[in-house]
Parts: structure tokens; sequence; C-alpha cells
């Protein structure tokens, strides 16, 4: 019985001094950590164009009595994927403190991305990851930080060119814009093309 009591104190003891770890934001899925960044991903682009390219979609735009919008396939949604894109890890979107027309996404070497705002002296704000994988690195991996959560995505199959980087992916719409839009089931998910422009 007493070697039992001294290997259940010396746990109790192990467990005891351990401290949890706390995280300063979310932590992106898939670490970019030993895989593909091609040097022709890096740089800076703005958000040019994103079109919905799968089934229409409704946003509910206004309550009681209720209202929406519809978009149908080929619709530019452009204005409403920057908002998600730029939302940041914070309470507070990255759009609102940097105007529109200058907002950045840039994509480093070390597979982290950023918030940016182009000619400013504005710091640039963490936003996600970023990697390639399978044959030819056909797949992008972007991994955007929303309000404290990660949107996880695919890109495939994208090009990139001097000018800019335009793919295809599944992305999370809302379902109504009078709620946060990750949270419940307050997500619709159609595949968009999107438009990177190099800067």
């Amino acid at each position: 019985m007493k070697p039992f009591r001294i290997c259940a104190c010396f746990l109790m003891l192990a467990c005891a001094e351990q401290t949890p770890i706390e995280a300063d934001g979310p932590i992106p899925v898939g670490s970019p950590a030993g895989t593909n960044l091609p040097a022709k991903i890096v740089g800076a682009y703005t958000l040019d164009n994103a079109t919905l390219n799968g089934p229409k979609f409704e946003l509910i735009v206004a309550s009681g009595p209720e209202a929406s919008v519809v978009y149908l396939p080929n619709a530019d949604i452009t204005s409403l994927v920057r908002a998600i894109v730029f939302r940041g890890n914070g309470t507070v979107p990255y759009s609102s403190v940097c105007p529109e027309a200058v907002q950045v996404i840039e994509f480093r070497s070390s597979g982290k991305t950023y918030h940016a705002c182009l000619g400013s002296n504005l710091n640039s704000m963490e936003m996600g990851s970023w990697n390639t994988t399978g044959a030819d690195d056909a797949l992008l991996a972007w991994n955007i930080w929303h309000d404290g959560q990660v949107i996880a995505n695919e890109i495939t199959p994208y090009e990139v060119s001097n000018d800019a980087l335009v793919g295809y992916l599944v992305f999370p719409l809302p379902k109504s814009a009078l709620s946060p839009m990750l949270v419940g089931d307050n997500q619709q998910y159609r595949k968009i093309k999107i438009t990177l422009r190099k800067v």
C-alpha cells in the first residue's frame, strides 16, 4: 500500500505544478512549418474581386419585417467577402481603421499572412497562415482569423502571375447580416472565384 501512496502523491504534485498555456489569439489551422511556401506567392495583394461561382444564396439584412437580398450565380460579392476577410482577430475590424481602397493582404515567406494598410504608418495585423500542398503545390491552404476563430480555406485550382493570384474556394457566407457569422449555424458555404491583385 505504501508504494501506491508515494506514487499517487508524486502524480498529484506533478499535475499541480503545471500551469495552463494562454494564447493571445486563435491558433491557425495547419502550421506552416515544414510545408511548401513557393516564392511566387509571396507578396502583397488587394482583394480585387470575388464572384459567386456556385448556387444562389440569400442573406437576411433586416428583421420585423424580415428583408433579404438574393445573390445569383456570377454575382459580384467582393464587398461581402472583403468584410469577412478583413474582420480581424479582435472585436474591431481592420477595415474600420484602414480605408477600403488601401487594404492589403500580405503573404509572407514565413508562412504567415497579415492585414496591412498600403501607404500608411498603421501597424500590420496578423491574419492567419498559408502554405501549399499536393503535386506541384496544386492546393493553396489559406487560414484566416475571423473574430477569434479560424476560417480554413483551400484554394484550388489557382494560378499566380506577375499581376494576380486567381483561384476557386468554398467560402463561408452569412445567412443573416444581423448575427455574428461564425456563431451557431449562421453560415452557408458557396464556391467562389477570388482575384487577389498584386501591388
